[in-house]
């Protein structure tokens, strides 16, 4: 079993306040809709504990993006997440964010893809549980 878990999520670089507002609203969107739980990961050890496995081992590591071209590549994707209709919509129809909101994130994403100071990271959690025998 593995997950993100954006509870130790690292930002630097230019606009840091509206690129963690964009994280804030995406993880609030992913909980009013259900789509996914952002801080699930810390909990993956204890839901197998929970479910009865006989032994669980939990980890994690970091997922960085930290070189030109990881930054680039993750910074504008980011920029284009929110002009995603989901997104965007969501933000918009739960009262999270305004359509100039969501540009000025957009822009700051644009920003911090072309910042050599720019640096992101989250930690990606696993679990694995072994069935009890006997």
């Amino acid at each position: 079993m593995a997950c993100v878990e954006y509870g130790g999520l690292i930002l630097a670089g230019p606009d840091v306040p509206l690129l963690r507002r964009f994280y804030d609203i995406r993880e609030r969107l992913w909980q009013l809709e259900r789509v996914a739980d952002p801080y699930r990961g810390r909990m993956l050890r204890g839901l197998l504990e929970t479910a009865g496995y006989a032994r669980v081992a939990a980890s994690s590591k970091y997922i960085c993006y930290g070189s030109p071209d990881a930054v680039k590549s993750f910074g504008l994707d980011r920029a284009a997440d929110c002009r995603d209709e989901w997104f965007s919509g969501a933000a918009r129809e739960h009262g999270l964010a305004t359509g100039n909101e969501l540009e000025s994130m957009e822009n700051a994403w644009v920003r911090w893809a072309a910042s050599s100071a720019a640096y992101a990271a989250f930690a990606w959690c696993r679990a694995i549980g072994w069935v009890p025998t006997g």
